[in-house]
């Protein structure tokens, strides 16, 4: 219930201007993803291996904590917040449809995004763990007559494990039990300058459930490719696929989280001065639906520089699903810092649209 709750809270602060609107994909992600293009799968040798591939804990020489929070949002949603503050602050009835029409006319096409999440996760020498208490995500659709307007709303738990088969090849999984509460609906016109507010949300407007899936992963170690080191993954994601049908409320039922697979490259270049440079290629989520190659590819760079024990960080760009990307981080200590941009698909394979997102994490890093 209070995961159908808080889906039920974000969709009223969507309708009711404070909106923070988004497009899920996945029940987490890093912005050190994001901002190396989406491409992580073999890149992932830090506290996030065992979400996105556990077989990385079995190279692991020390253990890896990092708790953090973070939000995002579209980079166009300030200026599209203020002219729908406006339409909806509008109490003559007349007006309010002339400022709809001329909403919607701008922003018609347009997709809006914005999430927060809270989280802990821990990748140690050949096992790991994690705990995402909160991953609220929204997205606000505008078409010629009415807003589209949808929320997920995930907590998971984790446990996995990495084991070296030999000096080459390794193998890891991860089970995963996650909760969420979906909501989507749609908002005309004449819903907002008929029905109060209050009326605007109903339970039966969320659905909510439980699923436990798993992971299974394995790492190649190739050859040196003039002198560059290089790994090959593959990740078969949400074996189980069997939806979120434990203790299941609400009608309908919640989008489940897809069996796909993953395949990921790594290529190290060797360090220069302070700098450790990488190019990373992956191909992602193949058998999900409406699957095609132009939304499936990720190509990314990153150059991580430690300069003292205790000052370090990375400068990253990519291409994820054919849009530029971009991201920093820096860490002092304990204190780590990320700051991300990059574009989302959010179109169709006939007609394709660019979501622009910018997001911030703050974490500590163990």
């Amino acid at each position: 219930m209070y995961q159908r709750g808080l889906a039920l809270f974000v969709l009223s602060l969507l309708a009711f201007v404070d909106v923070w609107a988004v497009k899920v994909q996945r029940p987490f992600y890093t912005l050190r993803e994001k901002g190396q293009g989406g491409a992580i799968i073999s890149a992932s040798t830090d506290f996030s291996a065992i979400m996105f591939n556990p077989a990385n804990m079995a190279d692991h020489t020390e253990g890896h904590l990092n708790m953090g929070f973070g939000g995002f949002f579209t980079s166009s949603f300030t200026e599209f917040q203020s002219d729908f503050k406006d339409f909806a602050g509008e109490e003559n009835d007349t007006a309010k449809a002339i400022k709809f029409n001329d909403l919607v006319n701008e922003y018609e096409g347009e997709e809006f995004a914005g999430g927060f999440d809270i989280y802990g996760l821990y990748s140690g020498t050949k096992w790991g763990f994690g705990f995402i208490p909160l991953n609220a995500e929204a997205n606000i659709k505008v078409y010629s007559d009415r807003f589209k307007i949808g929320t997920y709303v995930d907590s998971m738990m984790m446990f996995g494990t990495g084991r070296r088969i030999n000096d080459k090849w390794s193998w890891g999984t991860t089970l995963k039990a996650v909760y969420r509460a979906y909501a989507n609906l749609e908002i005309t016109a004449a819903d907002i300058a008929t029905v109060e507010e209050e009326d605007l949300f109903d339970s039966a407007d969320a659905i909510s459930g439980a699923t436990v899936d798993l992971d299974l992963a394995a790492n190649y170690k190739g050859p040196k490719i003039y002198n560059i080191d290089t790994k090959y993954s593959v990740v078969l994601r949400n074996l189980v696929d069997s939806g979120f049908n434990i203790n299941q409320d609400g009608q309908g039922s919640v989008p489940k989280l897809q069996r796909s697979l993953d395949l990921g490259s790594q290529f190290t270049f060797k360090k220069v001065w302070v700098f450790t440079p990488q190019v990373l290629f992956d191909i992602r989520d193949i058998g999900i639906s409406d699957w095609d190659f132009q939304t499936g590819y990720h190509l990314g760079a990153e150059l991580q520089w430690h300069a003292y024990s205790w000052l370090k960080g990375a400068y990253r760009v990519g291409i994820n699903q054919g849009y530029f990307t971009a991201g920093i981080n820096m860490q002092m200590t304990w204190f780590r810092l990320d700051l991300v941009t990059w574009g989302e698909e959010v179109g169709t394979k006939e007609e394709r649209s660019e979501s622009k997102r910018v997001a911030l994490n703050l974490s500590m890093d163990f």
